[in-house]
């Protein structure tokens, strides 16, 4: 049946080389029951391993039924093993997160059984070992004897001519010990039992022959009764067939669900990693879009200039005055905050939106009608919006919150190509625009104190009474003799002889002027319209007349300085975040393998039982893609939820399908980075070299 001739061993360990077998000549039928003895380190275990396939060996030749199997590679030697070789081992080498039940029906899946066939078959097998009662119980929580005859049960499943004992009693008590052999005795019927042992004694009533192994060599053949050999000569069909792919899903299904405390935590971590990421990456979109310019001047299309004067003084707005070009004051750069469905959108009043396209609606009739723009990506704002149409819309300013009874009506819905959706246009409604300068002023400024300088806010408020006041909390009360109010704010504008009054429901100073109140401006800068083709010309006017113009960073002149900065420290950014990544991939990734390391031992129990390199790179690759897609998902969703709930995160809103798409292919592909790294370190080894750890 089985044939060596000549065959040698040799193990090679840093440079040092021991001899493992020498020149083993051998014979082996079908029917012998063969005991493997000699002192530790002697080659026996060796002896086996090459036999079986589980090791490879040098020198020589092993036949089996007339065929040569020196060319076996990797997948020829796990495909014999699948049909020909049933292992019990010394440390078991059960599958402890298994029940018993899956442990023994994996061998007869892996032969192509059904599902339910297999339970049949292996439920008569457990009867025949006397372990049906525990069928449904987990491998770890088998006595050593009940250990055994499990695995024995799972190598009588594999239906093989070859059973493979290395050491089957060594962890055993000497009345177990013998239940054990005498139980492997009973199945050894028609097969070619090898059993290496320390002691011959268990063993020497029901062997027919030993084989005494010393130095890597046989040194003594004793043959207690014949077996005739007979002339077996068969074509050596290695199947090579792929498992079938609910096969290997079966087995990745059951490694997820068999180790729920292992595949938790790495669902946890892929969470945790999926969610950082998502986060991290809208966070740079959102930061990136929100350059330096859009709070300087947020209107980004060109047909716009900021202007002021060379020296920095006051701006002379006549010189400004009688041009092809429309001057827009200050107030209307401000944002304006609609509710439009519960839905807020902030909005920039423009001139016009150069390039925008009318996607729905249709152009103002009236002067309380208006159109508003919004970003192409932004589709979920574009379908709300459209929605929306034919709605009377209030205004309202995001600091002061306080609305407006301006019964303005959205008539149409335009697109325009912008990454930037942070704001909406609105434009077509001159009507708006006057209303914007008279009401939507809100600044940011300072007061002192007692010499300690507050923050004040300045609002435009059509409600409030005619005397313009600042409203300070009651708390300050005693102290109000003691501020100064000559405010200076961002050299936009002065505000004198105002009266201060406390009040129990401010929490914060503001300072509130009504519409027929007049402020003391004192503008340093203005804005510029006109229209593209003019822009350039526009340009040579102004700086003809001792202006300054800053320019969108579409134009690249020295003006476009703030534009430069801007891309550099974009650029920073996305090195510092790309850093960030890197660093939270590696950790992620060193964890994740301690995870599988510490599952490497039941892969390779997997791997003996005869599933090839190509199938356990599938099982591998699903478990971890599994998991790792369904952590991603809900990451999305959580996400989803936290942005649209969670009041602190609402900047990170519209999230564009780009970004959709990049945090799904880059996760996935770190997923897939890991399954293959774990893939690479099960192979590093041979099935003998994992087992033990990948020693000698």
């Amino acid at each position: 049946m089985i044939k060596l001739e000549n065959v040698s061993k040799v193990y090679h360990n840093n440079g040092v080389s021991t001899i493992g077998l020498h020149n083993i000549n051998l014979s082996l039928n079908k029917g012998e029951i063969v005991a493997i003895t000699g002192e530790s380190g002697s080659g026996k275990s060796t002896l086996l391993n090459v036999i079986s396939k589980i090791d490879s060996f040098d020198e020589g030749e092993i036949y089996y039924k007339g065929n040569a199997t020196s060319y076996f590679d990797i997948q020829d030697m796990d495909d014999f093993r699948k049909n020909k070789v049933g292992f019990i081992f010394q440390n078991y080498n059960i599958l402890d997160s298994y029940t018993v039940l899956e442990n023994v029906m994996l061998p007869l899946i892996l032969k192509g059984y059904s599902n339910e066939d297999a339970k049949k078959e292996a439920l008569k097998l457990l009867d025949k070992v006397n372990l049906r009662s525990r069928a449904q119980s987990r491998g770890s929580k088998l006595s050593g004897g009940e250990k055994q005859r499990c695995v024995i049960a799972r190598a009588l499943a594999s239906d093989c001519e070859i059973l493979a004992c290395d050491e089957p009693t060594g962890n055993l008590d000497s009345e177990t010990a013998k239940q054990i052999i005498d139980l492997i005795i009973s199945v050894a019927e028609n097969k070619l039992v090898l059993i290496v042992t320390h002691n011959f004694d268990e063993v020497k009533d029901y062997c027919t022959r030993e084989l005494i192994v010393s130095d890597g060599t046989i040194v003594e053949d004793i043959k207690f009764k014949e077996v005739n050999s007979i002339d077996e000569n068969e074509n050596l069909d290695l199947d090579y067939k792929t498992l079938p792919s609910k096969v290997t899903s079966h087995i990745a299904k059951n490694n997820i669900f068999f180790t729920p405390h292992k595949s938790i935590l790495m669902f946890l971590l892929m969470l945790i990693i999926s969610f950082t990421f998502l986060y991290g990456l809208q966070s740079l979109k959102v930061a990136l879009n929100n350059d330096f310019l859009d709070y300087t001047f947020t209107n980004p299309f060109d047909n716009y200039l900021l202007v002021y004067d060379n020296l920095h003084n006051n701006i002379d707005e006549t010189k400004l005055t009688n041009y092809s070009y429309d001057k827009n004051p200050f107030s209307s750069q401000d944002s304006i905050f609609s509710k439009i469905d519960e839905q807020e959108t902030s909005s920039i009043y423009v001139k016009e939106v150069p390039y925008g396209t009318l996607v729905a609606g249709t152009h103002p009739t009236n002067n309380n009608e208006f159109v508003i723009y919004v970003s192409v990506i932004d589709t979920v704002t574009i379908e709300n919006l459209k929605d929306s149409i034919g709605k009377t819309i209030n205004f309202y300013n995001q600091e002061t919150r306080l609305f407006e009874s301006t019964n303005y009506k959205l008539v149409g819905v335009g697109t325009v190509t912008t990454s930037d959706i942070n704001y909406s246009y609105i434009t077509e409604c001159d009507s708006l625009r006057t209303y914007m300068d008279n009401f939507v002023v809100s600044i940011k400024g300072n007061y002192t104190l007692n010499n300690e300088t507050k923050s004040i806010k300045i609002s435009k408020n059509s409600t409030s009474s005619n005397t313009p006041k600042i409203l300070i909390p009651s708390s300050m009360e005693s102290n109000i003799a003691n501020i100064t109010y000559n405010i200076f704010l961002e050299d936009i504008y002065i505000l004198d002889g105002l009266d201060i009054e406390a009040s129990n429901t401010v929490n914060e100073v503001t300072l509130l002027v009504s519409l027929n109140q007049p402020i003391t401006t004192k503008n340093y800068f203005s804005y510029v319209y006109a229209s593209s083709v003019e822009i350039e010309n526009v340009k040579k006017i102004l700086l003809n007349n001792n202006l300054s113009v800053v320019y969108p960073p579409t134009d690249g002149d020295t003006d476009n300085v703030f534009a430069i900065i801007i891309e550099v420290l974009s650029l920073i950014s996305t090195f510092n975040y790309t850093l960030y990544l890197i660093g939270i991939f590696f950790i992620s990734y060193f964890i994740l393998s301690k995870i599988y390391a510490s599952r490497v031992k039941d892969f390779q129990i997997i791997r003996v039982l005869g599933v090839t390199k190509n199938d356990m790179i599938k099982v591998v690759n699903k478990e971890i893609l599994w998991v790792s897609e369904a952590a991603i998902v809900l990451s999305f969703i959580i996400f989803i939820y936290a942005i649209n709930f969670i009041p602190d995160l609402s900047a990170l809103k519209n999230i564009d399908i780009a970004t959709i798409i990049t945090y799904f292919i880059l996760l996935t592909i770190f997923a897939i980075f890991t399954a293959r790294r774990f893939n690479v370190k099960l192979y590093k080894f041979s099935v003998r070299k994992s087992f033990n750890g990948g020693k000698k």
